[in-house]
């Protein structure tokens, strides 16, 4: 069997809360999690575009005083291209890409990515779950199994979401974010050479694996020219990542996984 993971970093850095113990300070061995740090423009071979979460749809994006939305920067963004984001909130999901571009910040601001939309109207059922409707909230449907009034405490929607999935790619780098309370914050699947560091889990499961699905029959077109071959699945490195689980969060925080047959 081989092993996908070339450089795994563990020691001191998965974490569960027993108990209502404080905790102030990082492992040793750090840092781990986000590194605060001041950004330079990437040099790409392609465009930069800027965003914003006010951003306006119409824009281009390619000057910083006229920044396009993320929406908009991600289904114009082609292979060489770079996504610059200024600080701010952005509720936003399903943004889908199948192209190799950069993400960052701009200079030392600090862009936060939200998968939900604010809601009001909040109904106290007395036993200390709160519920509200809505349209937008999650854009993923819970299992068959969930209901509201049942489960809603004690398996929260969000639960069903996901952060980062990546299938198929090559040199993706995953650096300096944190996931709260996803079905999976990190998801990366057949693909090789990732890098994944400085990002913190909280109660958000960090998944790599990889199966045997070949180009033959595919339905997607590109992968036979720029996925790797099932042989070339791997090459990972996962260095200085916080793991975090609350003492209701009973799944595991890092999962690897591949067939027995590889």
């Amino acid at each position: 069997m081989k092993s996908i993971l070339q450089s795994l970093a563990l020691p001191a850095i998965l974490y569960a809360f027993f108990g209502a113990r404080a905790v102030t300070g990082q492992p040793s061995g750090g840092p781990y999690g986000p590194v605060r740090q001041t950004y330079q423009l990437p040099k790409v071979t392609g465009t930069i575009c800027y965003v914003a979460v006010d951003g306006d749809s119409s824009q281009s994006g390619r000057l910083l005083s006229k920044p396009t939305t993320i929406e908009a920067a991600v289904a114009r963004v082609k292979t060489g291209d770079a996504i610059v984001m200024r600080g701010g909130t952005y509720r936003t999901g399903n943004l889908l890409l199948n192209q190799g571009i950069t993400i960052q910040p701009y200079g030392d601001e600090r862009p936060l990515l939200m998968g939900t939309y604010l809601a009001s109207g909040w109904k106290d059922l007395g036993n200390g779950l709160w519920i509200t409707k809505w349209t937008r909230l999650f854009p993923q449907r819970p299992a068959d199994w969930w209901q509201r009034t049942l489960f809603g405490k004690q398996t929260p929607l969000c639960r069903f979401n996901n952060g980062f999935f990546f299938e198929i790619s090559k040199g993706v780098v995953v650096a300096g974010n944190i996931f709260v309370n996803c079905d999976h914050g990190m998801m990366i699947l057949n693909s090789s050479n990732v890098r994944i560091y400085n990002n913190t889990f909280v109660n958000s499961i960090a998944c790599v694996g990889r199966n045997g699905r070949v180009a033959a029959g595919d339905r997607f077109g590109w992968h036979a020219t720029t996925g790797p071959d099932v042989d070339e699945r791997d090459g990972h490195v996962f260095v200085n990542n916080l793991l975090v689980g609350c003492t209701e969060f009973t799944r595991p925080l890092l999962f690897v996984w591949q067939p027995a047959s590889l």
